[in-house]
């Protein structure tokens, strides 16, 4: 044989081992060590990304729960003396004077500058009103104010030596006000509105919320206007007219 037909044998023996060894692998192994590194892998960079919130709710500690909230306590409701009265109209009129002194419905008598001046020049001309009197009737009279503003009178005409003098009133009372002299009533402890001359001839309570009484130590002047808030403005007049008059 020659030496050309020896190192042809040679080399096919050494193909066929090659082939002998390839075939000895087993690919299940290498398809399986495979996907093992992949899923190695995918959880290492889960676990990268992984919130705090997510690795808190992985860990035993359990959540603290939240504080449950206090209901609402509900209001108390009173009974009113309305519903204390019984049904007499005396009674039933007595007891919304009560219900009016607590309802405290007056209007504020703050005003501006010019509103003062306004009330205070057409009070020196005179205004109408109607006066509530002692004898329980009422009558069409003028409010009028003295030259020097420090008297306050009911007719046109009328004398300023028979007027009231401002600094003498000791209260300009809205008649939604309570009277203090009815405190401490056996039937209504918490006051009647007004004063004893408005609850006498006021065509109800209603009346009350558009008057006002000038209080002095022995007698009032009860003044009811054509509305509320003339009532307010011309109450509050004359709380400054008096205040200026006892300086």
């Amino acid at each position: 044989m020659s030496s050309g037909s020896l190192d042809l044998s040679a080399m096919m023996c050494c193909q066929q081992e090659a082939v002998v060894d390839t075939d000895d692998e087993d690919p299940g192994v290498a398809e399986s060590a495979g996907a093992d590194s992949g899923v190695a892998k995918g959880e290492e960079t889960a676990t990268a990304f992984a919130s705090p919130l997510s690795k808190a709710v992985a860990s035993d500690a359990p959540p603290t729960p939240a504080a449950a909230a206090a209901p609402p306590t509900p209001p108390t409701v009173a009974a009113t003396p309305r519903e204390k009265a019984k049904e007499s109209p005396a009674r039933r009129v007595e007891a919304e004077f009560a219900v009016l002194a607590e309802s405290g419905s007056a209007l504020a008598t703050s005003g501006s500058e010019g509103d003062f001046q306004e009330v205070t020049a057409k009070l020196a001309a005179g205004v109408p009103f109607v006066k509530h009197c002692s004898d329980g009737k009422t009558r069409a009279r003028t409010l009028i104010l003295s030259k020097a503003g420090d008297k306050v009178g009911w007719k046109v005409g009328q004398s300023e030596a028979s007027m009231l003098a401002l600094k003498d009133v000791l209260e300009v009372r809205a008649g939604t006000s309570i009277d203090p002299s009815t405190v401490g009533d056996k039937k209504h402890p918490n006051g009647l509105a007004g004063t004893k001359v408005l609850r006498r001839c006021a065509d109800g309570p209603g009346v009350c919320k558009k008057a006002f009484s000038l209080i002095l130590a022995d007698r009032s002047l009860d003044v009811e206007l054509s509305s509320e808030r003339e009532c307010a403005r011309y109450r509050a007049a004359l709380e400054r007219l008096v205040l200026d008059a006892k300086l």
